[in-house]
């Protein structure tokens, strides 16, 4: 627990101090979907003040927690028994500042691979991550859906090894099982660690990205990177970019490794 609070401490100092971090960003901002990047609400963070505030947005009661590994989620024993060292982290916080406060509440696993002593002579980060989150606004109603028909109650997973781009989901859940299931369409979450240079190889993005997709197209982006930007499609109404934050954040606040 102690070697979390230092962890988690140098990780906030982090959140908040970067010297040079525009020539760290370009890469990854160069990523992002251009209509998104042109025509998008850009929410950026507030220098000089403690809290990560992003706009008129702002996080509260974030709280990360290491446990012990549960066995459970992707990253769960084979069917043996055989595991590797794992990391557990929960982590919850509320967004507050827009139409309705959206809380997170996430468990956050991260194993070491299997070639993990050539991994660290390499220097390479080979590790495989889980992330699951459930996302919800605090004046749902009993059924999921708020009363503009919007579901209210979100599952973010996202899962796969440190050495590649990560491609999740982010669904709409139903509180009640009994209630009539959300037309709304799932949407797809992406981190993005690594960049495609000319044909024949890649490179780590000195920053990495976190993307949003819906039928559209791309609905959200964020560089997980201090300090923080946020693109917000204009399209979205209120509770569709206070969704997309919270989850990228989620993203961005979940120290498994994303911006190593």
């Amino acid at each position: 627990m102690q070697a979390l609070k230092g962890r988690f401490q140098l990780f906030l100092l982090a959140l908040g101090l970067c010297s040079g971090c525009g020539v760290q960003q370009r890469a990854a901002e160069k990523l992002i979907d251009p209509q998104l990047h042109s025509e998008g609400v850009l929410v950026e963070r507030q220098r000089g003040v403690r809290d990560l505030e992003m706009g008129r947005y702002r996080v509260e009661g974030l709280q990360i927690e290491d446990q012990p590994f549960d066995g459970t989620g992707p990253l769960a024993p084979d069917a043996s028994g055989r595991t590797r060292p794992t990391t557990q982290l929960r982590m919850s916080f509320t967004l507050v500042g827009g139409a309705q406060p959206w809380t997170a509440a996430c468990i956050g696993q991260r194993r070491q691979p299997t070639d993990h002593d050539l991994a660290a002579v390499a220097d390479e980060q080979r590790d495989e991550v889980a992330v699951r989150c459930q996302i919800s606004s605090e004046v749902a109603s009993s059924s999921g859906s708020s009363t503009m028909g919007h579901p209210t109650h979100w599952e973010l997973r996202i899962e796969g090894p440190l050495t590649n781009n990560l491609l999740g989901s982010l669904a709409p859940v139903a509180v009640d099982p009994s209630s009539p299931s959300s037309p709304t369409q799932s949407k797809v979450v992406e981190v993005v660690m690594w960049y495609q240079l000319w044909s024949f190889t890649r490179r780590p993005l000195p920053a990495a990205l976190a993307v949003i997709r819906g039928e559209g197209g791309s609905e959200a982006a964020l560089i997980l990177d201090a300090p923080e930007r946020a693109w917000l499609d204009a399209g979205l109404d209120d509770a569709g970019r206070e969704l997309a934050l919270t989850t990228m954040l989620a993203l961005r606040l979940l120290p498994l490794g994303f911006d190593d």
